[in-house]
């Protein structure tokens, strides 16, 4: 009894995880109107103080992104769901939503606040245009892309010296 229930029990987590893995194809989808991505995010980036150099710190989060012909909204959360940040971001400038606390910067203050400066305005084009290459170099960051689902990619890795930032895209969908 106890091993039948676990066999059943382990083919529907199989059966769940072959359906979550599955893109939907959106017939009318066009990556420049409104549409909403969910995925996790992944950043690795060096940590350096004066005593003991530098060590590789790693933030893991989950994410959805809005996105309209205007506006990107962008919010991140932590493995209990919480929102732990968002921005808001329109031409050259991105509100900062963190702690309860709202700021609004340059694009160029939020590279000097966060170490490197993110191709914000790109990323939207990279993640939902199909390419004949695979990996490209732009803006100072080296992109990877892989797993093209129809209209957006799977998967996505920026790189720029020591910093990393990967994307895994569940579903892109119009809103």
């Amino acid at each position: 009894m106890m091993t039948k229930r676990l066999i059943f029990i382990g083919l529907s987590v199989l059966i769940l995880a072959g359906c979550a893995g599955k893109a939907v194809q959106y017939e009318s989808f066009d990556p420049n109107n409104n549409w909403q991505a969910d995925g996790k995010l992944g950043i690795k980036y060096p940590r350096c103080n004066e005593y003991r150099g530098c060590t590789e710190q790693a933030v893991n989060a989950s994410y959805v992104w809005m996105h309209n012909p205007a506006t990107d909204q962008l919010q991140l959360f932590d493995p209990t769901g919480q929102e732990q940040l968002a921005l808001h971001y329109a031409g050259d400038r991105v509100q900062v939503h963190e702690g309860g606390q709202v700021e609004e910067i340059g694009i160029d203050q939020l590279a000097d606040r966060l170490g490197v400066a993110l191709p914000i305005d790109q990323l939207d084009e990279w993640l939902t245009t199909e390419r004949t290459e695979k990996e490209w170099d732009s803006h100072g960051w080296h992109v990877r892309v892989s797993d093209w689902q129809g209209h957006f990619y799977r998967r996505m890795t920026l790189t720029q010296g020591d910093y990393r930032i990967r994307l895994v895209t569940y579903n892109v969908k119009p809103i």
